[in-house]
């Protein structure tokens, strides 16, 4: 029927399952139906990752494999979502044992992958950055091997990876206007 549907696809922390099941959830169950399709990681899915740019690789591959078999759909790529990084005393103390505090290194990992798509989509207005919305557009970042890293804005959040309400609203606003401006003509009307 029409609407937004949402589902799960993969397991957390295991994000080639995720690209896997997308495409078989695409094949099998959406085969041709959707007007615009998006496939987000989770923060989580970065935790152990050992290679972010060529995760993004894949998930880039993937979107185009899709697009060329089912080329009446829309498909949006999305930046992975960030956390937060520890602060305070104990982050303080990580510093100055030369250790990172927690956040710094699965929020580089993100980067990377998140760096990669925009790359990849510059000249084109389809990729939704979610990332770049929930740092606040780049005002909320750490630095890491001299580079700045994008992490969560800390008032978007109640345990430092998932959205409150407040980063909940804003992103769940810029994601419809960002999917009408992504609508073909003949989608939007």
């Amino acid at each position: 029927a029409p609407g937004f549907h949402h589902f799960k696809i993969g397991r957390n922390g295991e994000p080639r399952s995720k690209l896997e099941d997308f495409d078989a959830t695409m094949s099998r169950d959406i085969a041709g139906t959707a007007d615009i399709a998006l496939m987000k990681l989770c923060y989580m899915d970065f935790d152990s990752e050992p290679n972010p740019q060529q995760l993004a690789r894949d998930y880039i591959a993937e979107l185009d494999r899709l697009a060329a078999r089912f080329p009446q759909t829309t498909f949006v790529p999305v930046t992975a979502p960030l956390t937060t990084v520890q602060t305070g005393p104990k982050a303080l103390i990580k510093k100055l044992l030369g250790k990172e505090p927690a956040g710094y290194e699965s929020n580089a990992k993100r980067q990377q992958f998140n760096e990669t798509l925009r790359q990849h989509y510059a000249n084109r207005d389809v990729l939704f950055d979610i990332a770049s919305i929930e740092s606040g557009f780049g005002q909320v970042t750490i630095e890491r091997d001299g580079q700045p890293v994008e992490t969560l804005s800390p008032e978007l959040t109640s345990d430092g990876g998932h959205l409150n309400d407040q980063g909940k609203h804003l992103i769940g606003n810029a994601l419809v206007h960002h999917l009408a401006n992504v609508a073909r003509p003949s989608q939007a009307e």
